[in-house]
């Protein structure tokens, strides 16, 4: 610590009222009595001080921030951490700064690579979910009575046959400098070949499974020309993706799992922890386990980064040890070999061997807190830290303009040394901190929003109305196309906004027309049903005119009947004469005619009778008038 500093903390760490010197403090210390009196009562600050580009409680303020990110899964970056700094300080900051500024807290800052994480996976990340799972767990283990000689967890890797995992390399400085070799040479190969691994809590290794992209089940020999009978335990299978499936998953279980690990097991349980691969959970595979006494234990979603032995600590050092292989084998032959999937097996098999051990395997099954059985190792990630600090008592207070403030309380307050003083100092500071930090998030949100409005908008194809056709079609967009054909975008737009604009007013219109049809259909249908009505009641009158003159005429028939009768009676009958073809002239008889009988007037009584048999008494009435009358005469 530099001298000022402790010849201040001296002077701090006597009870308030308590006499000293500043005199006896300086000459112990080896300072000077009007630089530490000044430090103390905060009227100058350290030349150091002054020299930073950021004040140091700014700097503590970044470092609280960048842990605030890294909780949130967003680390920043080098440049990110530069352009921070340079908000707070309010000028530029160079890049050897934030390499100056790492270096200054090592103690809470590194700088290291990182791989991208799924949103998925982020999300899986969750204290109160892996304690229900942890939970779970270890009371089957206790249930079923599971010793670690039984407790295994199967995964699969693949790996690009040719493919070299980032590596540091040693480079000529002036070919580096060209920028003419800044890369290492490699196979290129991206055929992928899948390996079934499985460990024990024990430190033990099930034999491993390799399966390479071709027909089911086909395997070539020059694939394991490499595999020596004895020395070599490797299972060898494949199939038209070189992943596993479903076939592969259900036979990996008899043939490997089973056969290695049924002398184990006795007549007791066995754990199997995998993830919930779709081979992994069929139901032959599922009810094969139950018929075998293999308790089947599935993680979480997305949470094998953290909970699986073989993710978390065993499968990068062996893609690393078979980088490292397969790195040694394009040297030896200068790059002038194509690898081949018979290349595969030794490099692997090397690879395999070194990375494998019990040692290795036993920390796996430690770090993911499964045996020992211990969940705080993987739940304390998730635990708030306390919120307690070496600088607990000097709380926040609130402000706005930090340096109108830090003058006033300078010009204001004699007792610069004074403990409530300094909180205020350091408030002021952080204040002004989190401000310009907490600015710089939101503006990022904003623009964050604005991308994702953007986004929103439909996206369509740029398509210029007029432009030159080339050979083949091929069209470079310039800004100046790209903006012509955004204007003919939105020139199309509004022929359609008006075109629909359109179609709606006559959408409109053959509504109104269709309503004004209907309306005159009705009123058509009502004027149809009052001319019905009164064709039907002329009808109706004219039928009951006719029933009411229907008795007077016949009556009037009646009478006329009897009469027309009697005249044809009376006149003689005159025979009707026949004619005859005149073959030749026949004497004529004279004198000889032939007379009907008269027909006698009771027949035409009698058939009057008959048709008036079932009249009405006033009608028997005239009837019997009648008769009375043809009687007389």
């Amino acid at each position: 610590m530099d001298p000022i500093q402790e010849a201040i903390a001296e002077i701090e760490s006597r009870e308030p009222g308590d006499e000293f010197s500043y005199q006896a403090i300086a000459k112990k210390y080896g300072v000077g009595r009007m630089t530490l009196m000044r430090r103390h009562k905060g009227e100058t600050e350290a030349y150091g001080v002054r020299q930073l580009s950021l004040h140091p409680q700014h700097e503590t303020e970044l470092v609280k921030y960048i842990q605030t990110l890294t909780e949130r899964r967003l680390p920043p970056t080098r440049l990110m951490i530069q352009r921070f700094a340079s908000s707070l300080a309010g000028k530029a900051v160079s890049e050897t700064w934030v390499s100056r500024f790492l270096r200054r807290h090592p103690n809470h800052l590194i700088s290291a690579y990182s791989k991208g994480m799924s949103k998925q996976r982020c999300k899986a990340d969750s204290g109160a979910r892996y304690s229900l799972y942890f939970k779970l767990l270890l009371d089957k283990i206790e249930e079923y009575n599971i010793s670690p000689t039984h407790i295994f967890n199967m995964d699969e890797k693949g790996f690009q046959l040719g493919r070299i995992g980032r590596t540091k390399r040693i480079f000529s400085k002036a070919l580096y400098d060209q920028k003419g070799v800044r890369q290492a040479l490699e196979d290129g190969s991206t055929e992928w070949i899948t390996v079934l691994a499985c460990i024990c809590s024990d430190g033990s290794v099930l034999s491993p499974s390799l399966i390479f992209k071709g027909a089911n089940g086909a395997v070539q020999s020059s694939w394991v020309d490499a595999i020596q009978v004895g020395e070599h335990s490797v299972f060898t299978t494949s199939s038209p993706s070189g992943w596993s499936n479903n076939d592969i998953g259900l036979a990996w279980l008899k043939e490997v799992f089973e056969r290695e690990t049924r002398r184990h097991a006795s007549t007791g349980y066995r754990l199997l922890l995998l993830d919930g691969h779709g081979s992994h959970v069929t139901m032959d595979f599922i009810n094969y386990c139950n018929d075998h006494k293999i308790l089947l234990a599935v993680y979480p979603p997305h949470a094998t980064h953290t909970l699986q032995p073989l993710d978390v600590v065993m499968f990068k050092p062996l893609a690393n040890a078979y980088s490292t292989e397969l790195a040694e084998y394009l040297q030896d032959s200068q790059g002038l070999l194509n690898i081949s999937k018979g290349d595969f097996f030794p490099l692997f098999w090397r690879a395999w061997s070194k990375t494998f051990k019990p040692l290795l395997i036993k920390r796996s099954f430690e770090a993911t807190g499964i045996h020992p059985p211990n969940p705080e190792v993987v739940l304390k990630k998730f635990a708030k830290e306390a919120s307690d600090s070496e600088e607990s008592s000097t709380s926040v207070l609130s402000g706005e303009d930090w340096l109108k403030l830090k003058s006033i309380v300078r010009r204001e307050v004699r007792d610069q040394s004074n403990k409530d003083v300094k909180k205020l100092q350091r408030s002021l500071h952080h204040i002004a901190a989190q401000n310009t930090l907490l600015r710089g998030e939101v503006r990022g949100l904003r623009n964050s929003l604005a991308i994702k409005k953007r986004r929103d908008n439909k996206s369509y194809t740029l398509q210029l109305d007029n432009h030159p056709e080339y050979h083949g079609g091929a069209i470079l967009w310039s800004p100046k196309r790209v903006q012509q054909a955004r204007d003919d975008q939105v020139s199309r737009q509004q022929q359609a906004e008006q075109l629909q604009l359109q179609k709606a007013e006559i959408a409109e219109m053959k509504e109104k027309a269709r309503l004004c049809k209907l309306q005159l259909q009705k009123e058509k249908r009502v004027e149809r049903e009052r001319l019905r009505e009164e064709r039907r009641k002329v009808a109706a009158a004219k039928l009951a005119e006719k029933q009411h003159q229907k008795p007077l005429n016949n009556a009037r028939k009646v009478i006329q009947l009897p009469q027309k009768g009697k005249r044809k009676a009376s006149q003689p009958h005159k025979p009707a004469t026949k004619r005859q073809k005149r073959v030749g002239v026949a004497p004529a008889v004279v004198g000889v005619a032939s007379v009907a009988p008269a027909t006698p007037a009771r027949t035409m009584s009698v058939r009057v009778l008959a048709m008036f048999e079932f009249w009405p008494p006033q009608q028997h009435e005239d009837t019997r008038k009648m008769r009375l009358y043809h009687q007389q005469q």
